[in-house]
Order: C-alpha cells, then sequence, then structure tokens
C-alpha cells in the first residue's frame, strides 16, 4: 500500500510516493480501498503552505474519494466488505487505502462511477450548506425556498432566482 506525499509545502517536487502499512481498524471503522480520488484547488492549497499544515511534514493530501470497502470494526453494522461507498474527510485521500469511521462514508449506487463519486463529493456538500443556510435566512426575507432533487432554487413572487454552487462560491441569477 502507498500514498501520495507532501514532505513538505512547496510545488509539486515536494510530493513522494511512500509505502505505508495499514494499522488495525477500530471497531467503529472501515477499511476502504480507493479506487478513485477527487483533486481540488484546497489540496494545492495545502501543498503549497497557503493553509496550515495538520501536521510538521509528511501530509497525504485529498479529502474526497471513492472506492470498495475490504474490511469493517466489529461494531459496524450498515456496512459490509465490497460495498461501494465515497467520502469527504480532510485529508489522506492519496493514498490505496484509507481507514475511515463507518459514519463519514455513504454507499454509492451502481449507476454512478467511482470517479464521478469522488468528484462529486464535496461539491454536493458545498452545495447543500449553501442550501441550508438559504433555508435558514431566506423565509425571513419572505422568501420561500424549494430545494429538489439536487437543485436549490429561492422563489420571490413574480421572480425566479437560481442559486448556483460551485467550488465554494455563490452566484445568483435574478429573474432567470
Amino acid at each position: 500500500m502507498y500514498s501520495i506525499v507532501a514532505t513538505q509545502p512547496g510545488d509539486i517536487s515536494v510530493l513522494q510516493k511512500k509505502e505505508f502499512e495499514i494499522s488495525e481498524i477500530l471497531p467503529n471503522q472501515v477499511l476502504i480501498k480507493n479506487h478513485s480520488i477527487g483533486v481540488n484547488f484546497i489540496d494545492i492549497y495545502f501543498r503549497k503552505g497557503l493553509y496550515p499544515w495538520p501536521q510538521e511534514n509528511n501530509l497525504v493530501l485529498g479529502s474526497e474519494g471513492a472506492g470498495i470497502i475490504e474490511a469493517v470494526g466489529s461494531d459496524v453494522v450498515n456496512l459490509r466488505v465490497g460495498d461501494r461507498v465515497a467520502y469527504a474527510q480532510a485529508n489522506n485521500a492519496y493514498a490505496t487505502h484509507r481507514i475511515l469511521d463507518a459514519n463519514l462514508v455513504v454507499r454509492v449506487p451502481d449507476a454512478i462511477s467511482f470517479d464521478q463519486a469522488a468528484a462529486a463529493m464535496l461539491k454536493e456538500l458545498t452545495h447543500d450548506a449553501g442550501c441550508f443556510s438559504l433555508v435558514d435566512c431566506l423565509p425571513r426575507l419572505n422568501w420561500k425556498v424549494v430545494k429538489y432533487g439536487t437543485s436549490c432554487n429561492a422563489l420571490q413572487p413574480f421572480n425566479t432566482n437560481i442559486f448556483h454552487f460551485e467550488s465554494g462560491s455563490l452566484n445568483r441569477q435574478s429573474n432567470y
């Protein structure tokens, strides 16, 4: 097993492939063999040192991934070996395997590829966080919020407002 490690803040030359051993998983954890990982700007920001590192060196970047569960802890009841799953959890995704608490992973339907699942996790969480924020604040403005599927629209009388979430930013278009 290996991971891609940033040995220190810097450009891409600080990235190295390093072998590692999997530790024993805890009763509430699962071991995931990554099939795809998401690459995000925040990974570059961490690598360059623009964001503080959570450790001094040898940081494994990456926040989202998708793969197959290879082992489950004794207390895990909702997931099984062989399940297709995805996750979004800070750092450590640039690796062949990852151990996570079972409550931090979601099942992935067969119709969604590992690439799609890994690429979508942070984007969907950003989208949902924005929608939930809108759900909380827009009624105070007498706006009605409608959430359906994967879209979130705020409706005002005689005016449709579409909110578009992308890469952590929020764009609003009125009278669309």
